[in-house]
């Protein structure tokens, strides 16, 4: 779950999100809108999981990314599935309060995108089984990838290649993040891009686009 992208500018915003995953871990086929903790989501399910690499409320919008900022060696079992921090943000107003009250310990590592639909704003959580921070974002394009993955040369890579479009909208991002789908078959041939999600946002309306590649 595995490249990031956020690009905001005065008249709105574009996030978007291939997911590179193990093809054999099924999702579902569409979006599902659901009433959870009080609050209307629209999310993709990872079935095997449970859970779902990223989420949309009228409040927050948020994508899980695999590991922190370096590779690291995965344990046989973990505590819970990270894909169920989503459903907990949106059990919170105020991100702090979200952070603060977070307890990771047997945690795998990782990654979340967090973005508030209402007023833009934007951070980068990362927990690497030692320390959990929280990043507020100020880039106009923000790009991100998985550690787990992709080394350093290859998340400058997709960095280089998002923030050198000349014109940012919904089908460039959506053509370039297409350009960047899961390459190294040959070192890791259980890993595919089984999916990308689109979420626009401007001063009118919010839309969530998902299509599932495999």
């Amino acid at each position: 779950m595995c490249i990031f992208s956020l690009y905001r500018r005065k008249e709105g915003l574009i996030l978007t999100h291939n997911r590179d995953e193990d093809y054999r871990r099924v999702s579902s086929p569409t979006l599902i809108s659901k009433y959870i903790h009080g609050v209307d989501a629209t999310y993709p399910l990872d079935i095997q999981g449970g859970g779902t690499w990223v989420l949309t409320s009228d409040l927050w919008t948020t994508t899980i990314l695999n590991g922190a900022l370096k590779p690291h060696i995965r344990k046989e079992s973990y505590r819970q599935s990270r894909g169920v921090f989503p459903f907990e943000l949106i059990k919170y107003s105020n991100v702090q309060d979200y952070f603060d009250d977070l307890e990771l310990e047997g945690i795998e590592p990782f990654t979340q995108m967090i973005l508030n639909n209402q007023t833009w704003e934007a951070w980068c959580l990362r927990w690497d089984e030692k320390d959990k921070t929280m990043l507020k974002i100020e880039d106009e394009i923000f790009v991100t990838s998985s550690a787990t993955l992709y080394d350093y040369r290859e998340k400058a890579y997709h960095e280089h290649q998002i923030k050198s479009l000349t014109t940012f909208n919904a089908d460039n991002l959506t053509d370039k993040h297409s350009d960047l789908f899961w390459k190294k078959k040959e070192e890791i041939p259980v890993v595919k891009t089984t999916s990308m999600v689109q979420l626009q946002i401007d001063n009118h309306h919010k839309e969530m686009r998902y299509t599932r590649l495999i």
